[in-house]
């Protein structure tokens, strides 16, 4: 019988939880357990406005062995949502990952890691069932204490097990600038360059005529179906008083390629936008602002709102009836959110700390296409319990 990837990362997945457990509990050992059961008024985030309970369960274990002069950490990551109204949206997930630091040195160090991923619906959104495959590294220098300068690397293929035209691979290179300041006022800027590459099609283009030993012939061209994305971004964190903090973030992507174009002379191209709303699918500015105030040790709370622009140069905006309004879909979203977070220290072994968490989401989407001008409200309550 041939040997199935999903089997093979099944069995690391065994493999690793057999390691967690043999190795003796000690310090170096991570375990944790959340649950969380979400209320949201829409789970499709569109105009088709259907609520939801979800009951999620993520569980985490990680073992971190040290050598002379580096750290290798496997863990694994598995998750599992139950939806109460439509049940065959339920979902699984499970992750094996590595993370190594072959080199530290005082003010420098070097970071490696990669991880395998499966996910597993039910019923008609079977489509979402896909294998992740992920690399990074990273390097960060810090010359002083007060700045950071990191450059890194991500890799990932994306491969759905059933729906292959949106199989795809993504590159992205970044760098980062973290800079403190002594009137506890904080800086970062990052920089990144994006490629995701739908390598099972191909855009196929009329280029015009050609004379042969057979007459005239039509001549096309084959396009790669990919897009190339510039993003940016700026982050100034500010103490406004010892437990009292305000972050302001500015951010925005474009592209530097043509954007991928879903429906092109008759012919539709796929994307993951066709099942969710894809980073790769549009062009964003974006801004937000958030206040944190620390109540108690372990005790914060978190209010903000974000506000953004995104322009999908390659989606044509439907009308109410399905037709192509002659426009491409241009999206307005505003979002305000609240968090509270506590967190209790046991002084046990096992659980030694508890989180409790509570989130508020009100989101407001507007659009040119009528199917995805949606209002929408969440709330979150959860647990986690780790070691």
């Amino acid at each position: 019988m041939r040997n199935k990837p999903k089997d093979k990362i099944y069995g690391l997945i065994i493999l690793l939880l057999l390691l967690l457990f043999i190795v003796p509990l000690h310090a170096q050992t991570d375990f944790s357990l959340t649950y969380y059961l979400i209320r949201d008024d829409n789970s499709f985030n569109n105009r088709s406005v259907y609520d939801e309970l979800i009951n999620t369960v993520s569980l985490y274990a990680g073992h971190t062995f040290s050598g002379k002069s580096s750290l290798l950490r496997l863990y694994y990551t598995g998750d599992y949502s139950k939806y109460t109204n439509y049940k065959d949206r339920q979902n699984s997930s499970h992750r094996i990952g590595f993370a190594v630091n072959p080199f530290t040195s005082e003010n420098k160090s070097f970071n490696l890691g990669g991880s395998a991923r499966i996910r597993r619906n039910k019923g008609e959104y079977i489509y979402y069932n896909v294998d992740t495959y992920n690399f990074y590294a990273n390097f960060r220098y810090e010359p002083v204490l007060t700045k950071i300068y990191t450059l890194g690397l991500n890799l990932e293929k994306n491969k759905f097990k059933l729906f292959s035209y949106i199989d795809n691979l993504e590159y992205r290179f970044w760098s980062r600038y973290q800079q403190f300041f002594q009137n506890r006022f904080s800086l970062m800027g990052e920089i990144g360059l994006g490629v995701k590459d739908y390598f099972n099609q191909k855009r196929t283009s009329f280029f015009g005529f050609t004379q042969g030993l057979l007459g005239t012939q039509a001549r096309y061209i084959e396009e790669p179906v990919n897009a190339i994305l510039f993003s940016s971004i700026v982050n100034i964190g500010k103490s406004l008083t010892p437990k009292t903090g305000i972050n302001l973030r500015l951010g925005g992507q474009w592209y530097i390629s043509d954007p991928i174009e879903s429906f092109v002379d008759g012919v539709y191209y796929y994307t993951e936008n066709d099942l969710y709303d894809d980073p790769y699918g549009y062009e964003n500015l974006s801004a937000s602002i958030n206040l944190t105030r620390l109540f108690a040790v372990g005790f914060q709370g978190k209010i903000g709102v974000e506000y953004q622009k995104k322009d999908y140069r390659g989606t044509p905006a439907l009308t109410i009836d399905g037709e192509l309004s002659g426009d491409y879909r241009k999206d307005t979203r505003a979002n305000y959110h609240f968090l509270i977070t506590k967190t209790f220290n046991t002084g046990w072994k096992f659980p030694g700390s508890i989180d409790g968490f509570f989130r508020f989401l009100i989101r407001d989407n507007l659009s040119n296409d009528p199917y995805y001008d949606y209002f929408d409200h969440l709330g979150l309550v959860g647990i986690t319990i780790k070691r």
